[in-house]
């Protein structure tokens, strides 16, 4: 029997291996989730989290994609076909040192049922490098639960930066300017606001700085980093090689795809990322 006759049995093996040990983690792994809360009425986020079954019941991944680089990668295959099939309707917002953020609306589909203009808002804050289509699959849901999805898109995210100011987790005071934008689009409607990885940073920041007087009535942070040195610190022990593809990755994003204007106020930065 030869190499090439062997090399089937050979994969099979290794999938059947590969299947047998999710199945093995899926038992394994799939536990309770622990849930905790604090608020003034503890009565009604018990109501809450009682109507959130996918809270309370634990998660385990299927088998045939339970290891997180497989999933990752399965993820960013999704993205790469489904992600422009999404419309948005961009408006872009002035800061006042002359940078200017945007707020992208997603638009329903052709021929679908159009949300009423008093429809409850999603405003969804974005992970680190994200744009408005990364979340495209999450204001689709949304959509779906009769929500108007807008993802507030930080400095350089959404067109290029016209200012040599960014920031990876967001400026509260850029959001505090894109949702006043969102209220004066839609004074009647019902806001909430998710934070998404890096953006969970971003609500939470935002939430504790503008207190009770600020439009947005419900608030989620997803994915949240709760201590942010600690975190990167561990994800470049954990997972050096994916550390190193985001740092490249941001750096495209910010420095060499706006390196005229990064240049003029940033040159030593702008020295420093050609030489690595």
């Amino acid at each position: 029997m030869n190499m090439l006759s062997l090399a089937p049995l050979a994969l099979g093996g290794l999938l059947t291996v590969y299947a047998l040990d999710g199945i093995i983690r899926k038992g394994l792994l799939k536990e309770k989730a622990a849930v905790q809360y604090n608020q003034k009425s503890d009565a009604r986020m018990g109501r809450i989290l009682g109507r959130m079954d996918s809270v309370l019941s634990g998660y385990a991944p299927t088998f045939w994609a339970h290891g997180s680089y497989t999933q990752l990668g399965l993820l960013l295959l999704w993205k790469a076909v489904h992600n422009n099939t999404v419309r948005f309707k961009t408006h872009t917002v002035q800061c006042p040192d002359g940078g200017v953020v945007h707020i992208e609306e997603f638009v329903e589909p052709e021929g679908a049922t159009e949300l009423p203009v008093n429809a409850p808002i999603v405003l969804i804050l974005h992970t680190i490098g994200g744009t408005a289509a990364d979340e495209s699959e999450f204001c689709k849901e949304a959509y779906a639960r009769g929500m108007r999805a807008m993802v507030l898109a930080r400095r350089g995210h959404a067109a290029p930066l016209v200012t040599a100011k960014f920031n990876f987790m967001g400026c509260t005071k850029d959001t505090t300017l894109m949702v006043q934008r969102v209220k004066q689009l839609y004074p009647e409607s019902f806001i909430g606001m998710v934070g998404l990885s890096a953006g969970s940073g971003q609500c939470v920041s935002y939430i504790g700085q503008q207190g009770d007087t600020q439009p947005v009535q419900a608030a989620v942070s997803l994915c949240p980093a709760y201590d942010i040195s600690k975190a990167f610190h561990k994800f470049q022990e954990q997972s050096p090689l994916l550390a190193k593809w985001l740092l490249q990755g941001l750096k495209k994003f910010f420095l060499r795809n706006n390196y005229t204007l990064m240049k003029a106020t940033h040159e030593d930065s702008c020295k420093l990322d050609a030489a690595q």
